[in-house]
């Protein structure tokens, strides 16, 4: 007898509800790819033809780029070729020499949560390479018009072109003078500005910082440039390769105290507009160094220094007096010597007083800041790693070169701090 096999009838209706199933997704498909292929052409045949050219494979039109279609010819479709102020890096035709830059910072409300500074700023520079372009950064800065033009632009042993135009770019963060005419090459010129700024919370920049002494909310205004927000402060070029001498000029009400990167020059009273008096705090001009190094704080904090013969101790900015003090004067200036020594007379740096190891990673001269919670501790409650983690915090950040770091990285780099 023959043998054979048997399907079960609710197998076999399952199986056949599959099939058909399966033919009517087939269907339905071919059917979306059909009316999509469709409508896919008739868009195509209503692009303009003036907005394309056909070329033969292997060419190029100036100004465009290729794409190839599927027949192997090519289109050429048009693009616009960058300006100089789209890139975001500095070009090599400038190079300061020199910052004269005056900030008043104003710790009150001008309107609710809004606290502005004001400026203004003088940069010399050297024309390496001849242009009518001048490119300087600027970050959230609004500026009082001279003439009609944002800035002006003088010469010191040439006489200056005439601006054509300035205007700001936002998106790359630049300030764009254009000139009539070349700058001429080694010859130097100056470009001055009057500008306000927003004194911000934002931690970038010349901005506010609040703390609380006792039941009292104060504030300060600081600073932090690192790595690219010295352009927020004032119009520079902002890139590390273009290192320059600054001198700093702070103007504060009298109560409050200043401090910058070098000593104070000279500090005297003046009389503003309004005829309130105000403190007018110079310091001397800084070494050579990068534009994100520079620092200097308002605040109502106290100051430590020491000088023994010819060496100067860097001045240090202490966070809360009723704290922070007790520890400088019990674990540096106790110590019988500053922690970090500059010869004036030569500016060779001594490291064999380093309370920490010398080799410890160094960014920037005084002014120091630190958070309030890195200190604030009681007298009566200190475990043994507060009492020596807090002078070695301390003396960390004096540990660092004040003559700019002596590095030619064109840009900020991680791998410096």
């Amino acid at each position: 007898m023959a043998k054979g096999f048997f399907i079960s009838k609710s197998l076999g209706v399952v199986g056949l509800v599959l099939g058909l199933g399966a033919v009517a997704t087939i269907i339905a498909l071919s059917v979306v790819y059909s009316q999509e292929k469709q409508r896919a052409d008739d868009l195509s045949s209503q692009v303009p033809s003036s907005t394309s050219a056909a070329v033969t494979p292997g060419t190029t039109i100036a100004g465009t780029a290729q794409a190839t279609t599927a027949n192997g010819t090519a289109q050429a479709t048009t693009t616009k070729p960058l300006e100089p102020w789209d890139h975001m890096r500095l070009p090599k035709t400038l190079m300061p020499t020199f910052y004269n830059i005056s900030l008043q910072p104003f710790l009150t409300e001008v309107a609710p949560n809004l606290y502005i500074f004001k400026g203004n700023s003088t940069v010399d520079f050297q024309c390496k390479q001849p242009t009518d372009l001048i490119l300087i950064h600027s970050k959230k800065l609004n500026y009082t018009l001279q003439g009609a033009f944002l800035v002006s632009v003088t010469g010191v042993d040439v006489t200056a072109p005439a601006i054509h135009s300035t205007w700001l770019e936002e998106k790359t963060e630049y300030l764009v003078v254009k000139l009539k005419e070349n700058l001429q090459q080694n010859k130097n010129y100056q470009l001055h500005a009057v500008f306000t700024g927003e004194l911000a919370d934002d931690l970038a920049g010349f901005y506010r910082s609040a703390y609380t002494e006792g039941t009292a909310t104060k504030l300060l205004a600081t600073t932090q440039m690192q790595a690219a927000d010295a352009r927020k402060a004032f119009p520079c070029f902002d890139e590390p390769a273009m290192k320059a001498n600054f001198s700093i000029t702070l103007i504060h009400l009298p109560h409050y105290k200043a401090l910058s990167n070098m000593p104070i020059k000279s500090a005297k009273q003046v009389t503003m507009p309004g005829g309130e008096i105000w403190t007018q705090t110079e310091f001397h001009p800084t070494l050579k160094m990068s534009t994100y190094l520079l620092g200097f704080i308002v605040s109502e904090f106290e100051n430590v220094s020491a000088i023994k013969n010819n060496i100067l101790a860097v001045n240090k900015n202490v966070n809360l007096p009723s704290t922070v003090k007790i520890i400088m004067d019990r674990w540096t200036l106790q110590m019988g010597f500053p922690v970090l020594t500059v010869d004036t007379s030569t500016g060779i740096i001594s490291q064999k007083h380093f309370l920490l190891d010398p080799e410890s990673p160094v960014e920037r001269p005084s002014p120091f800041k630190f958070g309030r919670s890195s200190f604030s501790f009681s007298s009566l409650i200190q475990s043994v790693t507060q009492r020596f983690s807090s002078p070695f915090e301390l003396q960390q950040f004096q540990a660092h070169n004040p003559e700019g770091r002596l590095l030619p990285s064109a840009c900020p780099s991680p791998a410096l701090h």
